[in-house]
Order: C-alpha cells, then sequence, then structure tokens
C-alpha cells in the first residue's frame, strides 16, 4: 500500500498509524510517496569464536580451581560459586598454606582477565 505525494499530515499520521496496527513499517521514496511494507527480519550475528588467550585462561582456572579442590580434600569442580568457594580455599590453606594462596591468586588473575577479555558474564562461560 502506497500514500502518494503530496498528501498532509494528518493522512501521514492516519496512514502511519494504519502500519503500525497491521505491524508494518513506512519506507519513504525518492519521490516522496510513502510505502507501507513488511518489516525484514534482522539476523542475529554469531558471537566471536574465543581468542586462543581466553580459552587458555579458561582451561588455567579449571585447572587451578580443580587443584584447590584436591587441597582442601573435596571433590574436584571446574568451577567454584561464591558459596562454595570461601569454605574450600579455608581448608586448602590449612592444609597447604603457599600452594593454595598461589592457585587462589591465580584462580583470581584468571577471572580478572576473563571478565576484561570475554565480557562481563564471562564466569557463566568457564
Amino acid at each position: 500500500m502506497t500514500l502518494k505525494f503530496p498528501y498532509t499530515n494528518a493522512e501521514y499520521a492516519e496512514f502511519a498509524n494504519q502500519a503500525n496496527n497491521e505491524g508494518k513499517v513506512l519506507v519513504k521514496q525518492t519521490n516522496r510517496d510513502v510505502e507501507m511494507v513488511n518489516p525484514q527480519p534482522v539476523p542475529i550475528p554469531e558471537p566471536p569464536l574465543p581468542s586462543d588467550e581466553v580459552l587458555a585462561l579458561r582451561e588455567e582456572y579449571r585447572t587451578s580451581t580443580r587443584s584447590v579442590c584436591m587441597l582442601a580434600g573435596v571433590a574436584p569442580v571446574d568451577k567454584l560459586t561464591d558459596v562454595e568457594y570461601k569454605p574450600v580455599v579455608m581448608a586448602a590453606l590449612s592444609a597447604d598454606p603457599v600452594s593454595a594462596s598461589f592457585l587462589t591468586q591465580t584462580i583470581s588473575y584468571c577471572l580478572f582477565q576473563l571478565y576484561r577479555l570475554d565480557g562481563p558474564n564471562a564466569w557463566n562461560r568457564i
């Protein structure tokens, strides 16, 4: 459907309301006519593949977390929630303070770098 030029503001407003009610969009032609068309679907881009650095940081995070769990004497997991982290780290520090301290610093560094390189929800992708 097309609104031919010349048209008044009232005619244009009515045409725009009709297009809105039908779920269509207006496209202005070079000759000032306005055409009502179906909206084009917007393609959703694929998320970029993570870089080798991000993949290495994820693996380092998982490895360090598993090592802390083993020091603490609990079943190894790839990542610890906020609730799990403190008791596991405290148990690991009791068992071997030097190694646990190094591993927790590595975990913190990896997580910080992942947030910087992989975005605010990087922890979800570990």
